[in-house]
């Protein structure tokens, strides 16, 4: 899980824009494509109620 949450914070860092949670999913997986779409739904939910990240509705 600590991967994945890296993974979705660097995603969204090396974004431009906010990001919708499919988007951060799909570039996600690109990055690391061993990583399972419910880990990095999850990751991205933790993350957003953390306030560590901010993700387009």
């Amino acid at each position: 899980m600590a991967r994945t949450r890296a993974v979705v914070r660097t995603v969204v860092r090396d974004a431009s824009a906010p990001l919708t949670p499919a988007d951060i999913r799909h570039l996600a997986q690109r990055h690391d494509p061993s990583l399972n779409g419910l880990m990095v739904a999850i990751a991205v939910a933790d993350l957003k109620s953390e306030g560590k990240i901010r993700v387009k509705a």
